[in-house]
């Protein structure tokens, strides 16, 4: 499909402007397959390299989920995810989907160990992953709004507001050279 076809020219000459990929750009999945793609040299191998490692991603820590809340491993659900005709085709999509989800399922593993354990270093990694999922796939964000809600409820001020400055330095960092690369005015008319 065209949006595939964006994202496998964008990794040969990255351009929102002429929709390599489309916008808002998805700067750090092409970032990282840009740099595949540099010791492969070959797109399919770049792209299935992704969804390979965000299948491992994605049962690593939906395993995790499972173990908070139930409290034991299950083989099952571990092959159950594996076999998954759906991760299967995703994995070889040339698209950040996949990737995407991979972030979202870690970020919820540590929302919710902020959420049992009370120890603020996991909302660091919760709040850092958002930053994260934003330049992969920023239409996953609002799955994680409820857990950003509960979280802040239950933190102290201090903690909200180094939860804060920690995902907008997340944000920043691939933010700001998207900017560099596709110009502050250019982005806001392709945003347009």
């Amino acid at each position: 499909d065209i949006d595939s076809l964006r994202f496998a020219l964008a990794i040969i000459d990255y351009n929102i402007l002429e929709l390599r990929p489309h916008f808002p750009g998805y700067p750090i999945f092409c970032f990282f397959a840009k740099i595949i793609y540099f010791f492969t040299n070959s797109i399919p191998i770049t792209f299935s390299t992704i969804g390979g490692l965000s299948i491992f991603i994605i049962i690593k820590y939906s395993v995790g989920i499972w173990e908070i809340l139930f409290k034991e491993r299950s083989i099952f659900f571990q092959f159950l995810i594996f076999f998954n005709p759906f991760l299967w085709l995703m994995s070889n999509r040339y698209m950040s989907d996949l990737l995407g989800l991979a972030i979202l399922i870690a970020s919820v593993y540590y929302a919710l160990l902020t959420l049992n354990s009370n120890k603020q270093n996991y909302s660091y990694i919760f709040f850092s992953l958002i930053g994260v999922l934003l330049g992969i796939r920023i239409s996953f964000f609002p799955f994680l709004i409820p857990f950003i809600v509960f979280i802040t409820y239950k933190s102290r001020a201090i903690d909200f507001f180094k939860n804060f400055i920690i995902m907008a330095l997340t944000i920043l960092l691939w933010l700001i050279p998207l900017f560099l690369i596709t110009g502050f005015d250019n982005f806001i008319k392709v945003s347009m």
